[in-house]
C-alpha cells in the first residue's frame, strides 16, 4: 500500500507544533499544544496523539502515514530519547520516540532540533543578506524537492532538483522586502525569472544575485 505522507513533530519549551506533509514538503494538516501545560510526559504524550490523530484519519488514516520525525531538544538520534533537556518540563531520559510509536503504531525517529536545523541549512541559506538555493548539497541526495521553509527577511521558498540542478525554485514574500537571491547555475539551459506569473528582466551581478522588491504574497519563480 501506498503511504504517500509523513508526520513531523517540532518540540520547543513554548510550543509543540506538528503537522502532515506529502513527499514534496506540502503542509496538508497541522496544529499545535503548549509544551510546558504538561509536568507529566505521558499526558503530553496523549495530547498530542488527541490532536494529531484526527488529523491523520482525515487524510487516509494511519495506513498513508510512512514514518514519523520528531526534532527536539538534547534529542539523541540514536536511542529516541530526549535526554535531561533544560527548557522541558520532564527531567531525565525520556524514551519518546517509543512512546509515540506504541501509541500510533507508526515508525517513529527523533532527532536533535539542531540537527534538523542543520539539514535546512544544506537546503537554503539566506545570512549573508542574499537567498542561496541548495548552498551545500549533500552527493547522495542528488534528487529531491522540499516547499515552504522560512528564510530571513519575510519569505518561504521552495525548491525541486534533479541530478543535483534546480528545475524549479520560488519564493514567496509573506512581508513587503527586496529580497536578494542568487540564480542557481544550470549549463543546459538559462533560467526563466517570472513575478507573479510573469517573465521579468533581471541581470545579475558578478555573484549570480538578483535583487527583487516584493509586497507580501508576491511570488518569485525561477524556471
Amino acid at each position: 500500500m501506498e503511504k504517500p505522507y509523513v508526520v513531523g513533530i517540532d518540540i520547543g519549551g513554548t510550543n509543540t507544533v506538528f503537522g502532515i506533509v506529502d513527499a514534496r514538503g506540502t503542509i496538508i494538516a497541522s496544529s499545535s499544544i503548549k509544551t510546558g501545560a504538561y509536568e507529566d510526559v505521558n499526558d503530553y504524550v496523549d495530547e498530542v496523539c488527541k490532536n494529531l490523530l484526527p488529523l491523520i484519519i482525515a487524510n487516509g488514516g494511519v495506513d498513508k502515514i510512512k514514518g514519523i520525525g520528531i526534532g527536539a531538544p538534547n534529542g539523541n538520534y540514536y536511542s529516541g530519547t530526549i535526554e535531561f533537556a533544560p527548557n522541558l518540563p520532564w527531567k531525565g531520559v525520556i524514551p519518546l520516540a517509543a512512546m509515540f510509536e506504541e501509541r500510533l503504531g507508526i515508525p517513529t525517529a527523533l532527532t536533535n532540533d539542531a540537527n534538523a536545523a542543520g539539514i535546512g541549512e544544506m537546503l537554503i541559506q539566506s545570512h549573508e543578506g542574499y537567498i542561496e538555493f541548495l548552498p551545500c548539497l549533500p552527493e547522495q541526495w542528488n534528487k529531491g524537492s522540499y516547499k515552504g521553509l522560512c528564510v530571513r527577511g519575510g519569505a518561504e521558498v521552495s525548491a525541486d532538483w534533479n541530478n543535483s540542478v534546480i528545475n524549479y525554485a520560488s519564493v514567496k514574500a509573506t512581508a513587503a522586502n527586496s529580497f536578494s537571491i542568487k540564480i542557481p547555475q544550470n549549463k543546459n539551459k538559462p533560467y526563466r525569472i517570472l513575478l507573479n506569473g510573469k517573465t521579468i528582466k533581471t541581470v545579475p551581478d558578478t555573484h549570480r544575485i538578483i535583487t527583487i522588491p516584493m509586497k507580501a504574497g508576491d511570488l518569485l519563480e525561477i524556471k
